[in-house]
């Protein structure tokens, strides 16, 4: 059985990248900046306890647990529920439906859920779960090309669910042998993640590229050229220091793009990415659907047409503005597998 090894975060991922392929640099988020300047609610004894009990008990012991949790959470913290009903309110009104005194409940509650099965997904214990991929046929062909590229995803689902694609799965036989994908983060979350990697596998440590450092556009381009993938998210929007100012001056709201019927901003980085190494941008998304079910949506997001240097900034403009859509489309599919827990849109 081949495994496929890949690695996520809970945390943001997008990067800068410059037309010119300079170094990827980190720029000092600004303390303005609302899901940078929010604390990590974690126990670590419990969550250690957890794992423990999810390695050596199983999937069914460990969801015991979760309610619990759950509703501590949630009782927990204000700041979290209100931004869950915030967000529900926004995609439930795009469905015409109403959202229930208890919604936010269920939402934080899927979010344990999948944050629990990927204890066991990077452990190597995909069996335990019926994952069906839709364009499997494409993204096969993308794969044998050996030609490598960039998997965007978001805080939607479980990026993790790729492992799947390197174990046989036992209802439809989908599978990806030798499927590379390496996580590219922030440093401080690569060694927030990489200290927890440790303790379930620590192998899966290698297969996060940290940004912020002097080698990391080499890294990047070293991976894609062996006909790997570097998955990244881009959906959280980083902000500098030297914003604010920029928007004092300007009622220009940066990145902000229309997402479930409000201006939100999102990172950009990614799309850079691609621009500078002339690689292809796939999204993939992992969604939860109830028991031990995923579906992992795969699909090109198409290239705007290269028209010069000078137009550069329009044609990053329309490719986020289709991932957006897209992003907004699987929110109206499955929505309580959208996890940014903060003010998204901050008015």
């Amino acid at each position: 059985m081949v495994d496929v090894k890949l690695k996520s975060a809970d945390d943001d991922e997008s990067i800068s990248a410059s037309s010119t392929a300079a170094p990827i640099t980190q720029s000092d988020p600004s303390p303005g900046a609302n899901w940078q300047t929010e604390q990590e609610r974690s126990n670590p004894f419990a969550m250690k306890m957890l794992v423990w009990v999810a390695l050596h008990l199983g999937r069914t012991a460990a969801q015991c647990f979760l309610l619990p949790i759950t509703l501590y959470f949630w009782a927990s913290s204000p700041k979290v529920r209100a931004a869950s009903a915030q967000y529900l309110r926004k995609v439930e009104a795009s469905l015409d439906l109403p959202v229930g005194k208890l919604s936010t409940l269920k939402h934080i509650h899927t979010f344990s859920v999948i944050v629990l099965d990927r204890v066991f997904m990077l452990s190597g214990q995909t069996d335990r779960f019926n994952t069906f991929i839709h364009n499997f046929d494409q993204m096969k062909a993308v794969h044998d090309r050996g030609e490598g590229g960039l998997f965007v995803g978001a805080h939607l689902g479980s990026f993790e669910a790729l492992r799947v694609l390197g174990t046989r799965n036992p209802v439809n036989d989908q599978m990806l042998p030798k499927l590379i994908v390496r996580m590219a983060m922030y440093e401080e979350n690569a060694r927030q993640i990489n200290h927890m990697l440790a303790a379930i596998n620590p192998e899966a440590t290698q297969y996060v590229i940290p940004l912020g450092q002097a080698d990391s556009m080499l890294q990047l381009q070293n991976t894609i050229d062996k006909g790997e993938f570097v998955g990244m998210l881009a959906d959280r929007h980083i902000e500098s220091r030297s914003e604010p100012q920029k928007r004092a001056q300007s009622d220009k709201r940066l990145n902000a793009i229309s997402f479930l019927g409000e201006p939100a901003q999102f990172a950009d980085g990614p799309f850079r990415l691609a621009m500078v190494l002339k690689r292809p941008v796939f999204l993939m998304f992992g969604l939860y659907r109830g028991g031990n079910r995923y579906e992992i949506f795969f699909e090109e997001l198409l290239r705007p047409e290269s028209t010069g240097p000078r137009n550069r900034g329009a044609q990053l403009a329309s490719w986020q503005k289709a991932y957006v859509e897209r992003v907004e489309y699987y929110c109206r599919l499955a929505p309580y597998n959208w996890f940014n827990f903060y003010d998204f849109w901050q008015k």
